[in-house]
């Protein structure tokens, strides 16, 4: 039977042509009994016509769009925008890329996993665990492999899983759901934490009968939701990395206490990839998955040491004539920002951009672990009012001045180490493609720095 062979009699939309929505049309446009598509970025129709053609681009002013059964949207499509009212006014089903490769892969292991922070880091050490240990897992979602890119009919999948992926899911189930922690983000979107929260928890909804769930309990928000979900429920798990938990993983110090079948206790090895608390909360999630599904611990502690972490979060690049370097692009927010900071002491602080809301004000208990500040971005001086008499800065147009100025500043410095850290605590948008983007010329900068003073 062909893949997808249950679209066979549908009539699809696809809006919006990124990663997700151009995945979803490779995979099923031979497939379904009709499909049309489109997308408000005159660039993503043209690179999609390169690839597929014209002839299924139909603009949304089309009567077609009211007569389909299923319309996919990709999960940046905003809650206001007009393809909503066409799926309410003609009562369409939504679908997402994650539902249709869980409706052909049904007998798989799924592993979701969610939060506002960590997710990438915990989706990642977690597969990186099983491949080691040559477990049949495919990883995918929000890390950046669309779900309709992996291969079918694996023994299972890794998944990350965004509050805009949770938002479109109608059918995915999965084996084992984790939720890290929820802290104030994408406000823009939802409007109120406690419906940015609910997004988050739907992913503790859809688990299989008999599934696991796995709950950050040092969180607040998460807290409770533990709380809810674990009465009258064994198998609610929780994780923690700053006390034993009872029935749980904790890592706590450089050792992991793992209390969910009998208690044990172990060595956590040193990876200078997974340093910081927010990393001990991540490494929680990925020993509870694993022993979930019967990695031996000996095999959990080689995976947990050889990991190599992911570019742009707390990525450690290298050291320069005492200076270690730091990219954390990926810190788009205060909260995120502020795990890298909490681990670094003599930090020569790059940071701005597009701030979210609150700025860096909740970081003003880390202010005495920074050396300096260079501040650069659309949002540079709203930044340096926070840390005015608090922090000495300077204002930068640019990430690459802002660079150099920090490593001058470093080599007159006499402390025996001293850390420049990109954690800019802002969105990337004003300067750079994207939060990788600017990972990827901070990472430029700190190797020409190494090429010219070799």
């Amino acid at each position: 039977m062909r893949p997808f062979n249950f679209l066979a009699t549908k009539k699809i939309g696809i809006f919006g042509l990124g990663i997700t929505g151009t995945a979803a049309f490779k995979a099923t446009h031979n497939i379904a009994k009709e499909i049309i598509a489109w997308d408000d970025k005159s660039a993503n129709r043209e690179e999609f016509s390169l690839k597929f053609g014209s002839s299924s681009l139909v603009d949304l002013n089309d009567t077609r769009w009211q007569d389909l059964d299923q319309i996919l949207l990709s999960p940046g499509i905003p809650l206001t925008h007009v393809i909503r009212q066409i799926l309410d006014q003609y009562n369409i089903e939504i679908i997402s890329d994650i539902d249709i490769l869980f409706e052909e892969c049904k007998t798989a292991e799924f592993i979701g996993i969610t939060g506002t922070n960590g997710k990438s880091t915990t989706t990642a050490l977690t597969h990186h665990i099983l491949k080691n240990v040559k477990y049949n897992f495919a990883m995918g979602g929000n890390i950046g492999v669309p779900a309709l890119t992996l291969p079918l009919h694996k023994k299972g999948y890794v998944l990350e899983l965004s509050s805009f992926q949770l938002d479109l899911t109608r059918s995915f189930k999965s084996t084992i759901a984790v939720l890290l922690n929820i802290t104030p983000d994408h406000l823009d979107r939802y409007k109120t934490l406690s419906s940015y929260a609910a997004a988050k928890e739907k992913i503790l909804n859809s688990l299989k009968s008999g599934g696991y769930g796995i709950i950050g309990v040092d969180n607040e928000i998460t807290a409770k939701i533990f709380e809810k979900f674990s009465v009258n429920n064994s198998k609610i798990i929780p994780i923690s990395s700053t006390k034993i938990a009872s029935h749980g993983i904790s890592v706590i110090g450089n050792m992991i206490h793992d209390n969910i079948f009998e208690p044990l206790t172990y060595a956590l090895p040193d990876n200078k990839s997974l340093q910081g608390n927010h990393n001990k909360e991540n490494i929680a999630a990925s020993v509870a998955i694993c022993r979930l599904l019967k990695v031996d611990y000996e095999k959990i502690l080689e995976g947990i040491e050889s990991f190599k972490g992911l570019p742009h979060r707390a990525e450690y690049l290298g050291v320069y004539k005492n200076i270690h370097f730091y990219n954390d692009s990926k810190a788009t927010n205060a909260d995120a920002a502020s795990k890298s900071l909490s681990f670094l002491d003599n930090i020569y602080w790059l940071a701005g951009g597009v701030a979210k809301e609150g700025g860096i004000s909740e970081l003003k208990p880390l202010f005495g672990k920074i050396k300096k500040a260079y501040l650069f971005g659309q949002d540079k001086k709203l930044f340096a009012e926070t840390l005015e008499n608090a922090v000495e800065f300077e204002i930068y147009e640019d990430l690459n001045q802002a660079f150099l100025k920090a490593v001058n500043d470093a080599l007159n410095d006499e402390s025996k180490v001293k850390n420049i850290l990109l954690a800019p605590a802002a969105a990337s948008m004003d300067q750079f493609k994207n939060f990788e983007h600017r990972g990827e010329v901070f990472r430029q900068l700190f190797n020409d720095l190494k090429v010219r003073n070799e």
